[in-house]
């Protein structure tokens, strides 16, 4: 069972000025994807590159010295769509949310991705349980080492216990300052980068998108959370959780986490504070961190597993 290894820092991380070559390769890759947040239309960014690749350049490098993104271009729509057609449209719960960035936001989110991204694979800022974020970890290899887990306490006879763990509304939950200690942390990031990057998250505003009907015209303030529909929001999210991964360490070895859902398989010895403790440090956990389980999947998170007795 491979245990937490501590990060391998040489120097902490920040973000580095990104070139017109490197602009021009985003923009390649971007589809002029539609916001009524856009001060102009994204299909003339692209289709005039030549003009709006060195001003996208220094408007992306300015806000990594100023450790600032710019109030004006982090508002976000969110449209509600309902997700099957034969569902009741005012149930709050048959609504999806999609969350529409700023052309320019998006534009800049790719790039500040990418940079940490290659950081945290090469730090080893990733708890090794967790699946989520890295190369050649798919849901499929995290299943595969979760049933060679549960078939291991069954080829001894014992009795194990698989509890599924889900997180609800991780991505709008997520406290700023508890995130800003995990990138010092875990990540090692420099009071630059932590800037930028509380800048992108914090003084944000929202606007919600109904039918032909949008939010009152006061714009909503988003005080916690991470932005849904940005590349960054996953690694950020993931860095947070490892927090959760160095919680389970200690009370129980045999855990598969991928992003937010933790599953753990419990080989029984009949001691019943066993549980107890692991569910009081759990739950601990879950306050301090304002995190919360989705009410639908906790009644029945457990799984008995045994072995065939003749």
């Amino acid at each position: 069972m491979p245990m937490e290894t501590p990060p391998q820092f040489t120097k902490a991380f920040k973000f580095s000025e990104i070139t017109i070559s490197d602009m021009t390769k985003v923009l390649a890759s971007m589809k002029p994807t539609t916001c009524t947040e856009n001060i102009l239309p994204p299909k003339i960014i692209l289709d005039n590159n030549d003009i709006f690749t060195p001003i996208l350049t220094k408007i992306i490098n300015a806000s990594f010295r100023d450790r600032k993104v710019p109030n004006a271009i982090k508002g976000v729509t969110v449209t509600l769509l309902v997700k099957k057609p034969n569902l009741y449209q005012r149930d709050p719960n048959n609504l999806r949310p999609i969350t529409n960035l700023n052309f320019v936001l998006k534009i800049m989110d790719t790039i500040d991705t990418r940079q940490p991204q290659a950081s945290v694979e090469s730090t080893n800022s990733l708890h090794p349980q967790q699946s989520g974020r890295r190369p050649a970890h798919s849901t499929e290899a995290a299943m595969l080492d979760l049933q060679t887990k549960m078939l291991s306490i069954i080829d001894k006879g014992k009795t194990g216990l698989l509890i599924l763990l889900d997180l609800i509304a991780t991505f709008n939950l997520l406290d700023h300052n508890l995130l800003q200690t995990a990138l010092t942390m875990t990540a090692n990031c420099s009071d630059e980068a932590i800037g930028w990057v509380m800048s992108f998250l914090k003084n944000r505003i929202s606007r919600v998108h109904w039918g032909d009907k949008f939010s009152l015209e006061k714009d909503i303030l988003i005080l916690c959370g991470v932005l849904q529909g940005a590349s960054m929001s996953p690694l950020l999210c993931t860095l947070y959780l490892r927090y959760l991964c160095r919680v389970l360490d200690h009370i129980n070895p045999f855990f598969t986490n991928y992003a937010d859902d933790t599953q753990q398989v419990f080989e029984l010895s009949g001691d019943s504070d066993q549980l107890t403790m692991i569910y009081n440090n759990f739950e601990h956990w879950m306050d301090s961190n304002w995190m919360c389980l989705n009410g639908k999947k906790k009644r029945t998170p457990g799984i008995w597993l045994s072995s065939c007795q003749s």
